[in-house]
């Protein structure tokens, strides 16, 4: 019989960094165009645990309602990056990598308002990665995903699931 699957202990994360872009929404594709490089490389760091990027969605959906922060002609861009480092080692080390030089010298210029930076620090909830084959008690992973689980909660893999 093959050994199971093993599961992937990441350390606990130290911060997670949310930043908000507005740009016409004519301007999506560009911006999309020229962080992908730099959203490529930041995800082969070894310190960032995930990468998250999307647009927020212009109707609130708790009350239905446009979110008034936005113009008809503007999208809001999200993203979230999970780090296991200091914020002084993100600081001084990681911002200062040359990809995203490219990155912004293309998108800051699109900028309808102020970029938002939003630095969350983490209570120390731990990253397990799993691969599809690995089943948790009570759960079956049906694809390849990151799930963040408290350590008291995790359950331990049960061969034969």
């Amino acid at each position: 019989m093959s050994s199971p699957p093993t599961l992937k202990k990441i350390q606990p994360l130290a911060f997670i960094l949310n930043v908000q872009m507005t740009v016409k929404t004519a301007d999506v594709p560009a911006f999309l165009a020229a962080i992908k490089p730099a959203y490529d490389a930041v995800l082969q760091e070894p310190q960032c645990v995930f990468f998250n990027l999307g647009q927020r969605h212009p109707i609130n959906p708790l009350t239905g309602e446009r979110n008034a922060t936005e113009a008809d002609d503007e999208t809001v861009i999200s993203f979230s990056e999970g780090w296991n480092c200091t914020l002084e080692y993100f600081k001084e080390v990681q911002l200062k990598k040359e990809y995203y030089g490219p990155y912004q010298a293309v998108t800051v210029p699109l900028y309808t308002k102020p970029r938002e930076f939003f630095p969350i620090l983490s209570f120390g909830l731990h990253v397990f990665k799993f691969d599809m084959s690995v089943m948790l008690t009570g759960w079956v992973c049906a694809a390849a995903f990151e799930i963040v689980i408290p350590e008291e909660k995790f359950c331990e893999y049960k061969e034969g699931m």
